[in-house]
């Protein structure tokens, strides 16, 4: 074993992205030498040691979109990050906030807004061009809003 690594999965202190992309979110260590992740615990090992409400987001999270259709949920709009910026970008909230769900993401899938953000397609092209010339670090404090909320309610129609 080798500290710092996780024996089933192999993502470490400075690499998770296979957990990323396996349950849209970071691993954290579960054991003093970190040898087992979160994921890795929670799926591989203990899921009897799953609250209730983590086996229903889990298995929410894994559904398809013909099986979402058949699950209640309310619409909002998440919005570009951008200072000043209130264009946006209509998700699903099924209450299991950060995440939502975007159907126009390819494939189409659950996010994590505390993790990722959103950019219209007026400042994602702004984006693409400044980073050919600068650190992303700086384009990220001239560009966005860290404090922006960028998720809103939106009315229900009537």
């Amino acid at each position: 074993m080798i500290e710092g690594t996780c024996i089933h999965c192999g993502c470490t202190d400075n690499n998770c992205k296979q957990c990323i992309e396996a349950s849209g979110e970071p691993c954290w260590w579960i054991d003093d030498t970190h040898t087992v992740c979160s994921r890795c615990y929670f799926e591989r090992e203990n899921l009897d040691v799953m609250t209730d409400e983590q086996k229903a987001i889990k298995e929410l999270r894994s559904m398809n979109r013909e099986q979402l259709d058949l699950v209640p949920y309310d619409t909002v709009k998440w919005l570009c990050l951008a200072k000043g910026c209130c264009n946006g970008t209509k998700v699903r909230d099924y209450g299991i906030a950060p995440y939502y769900w975007r159907q126009k993401m390819q494939p189409s899938e659950f996010i994590d807004t505390s993790h990722y953000f959103w950019l219209c397609g007026k400042h994602n092209k702004l984006h693409k061009r400044l980073e050919k010339n600068f650190p992303l670090g700086h384009i990220y404090t001239k560009l966005m809003d860290p404090n922006k909320e960028t998720i809103i309610n939106l009315k229900p129609k009537e």
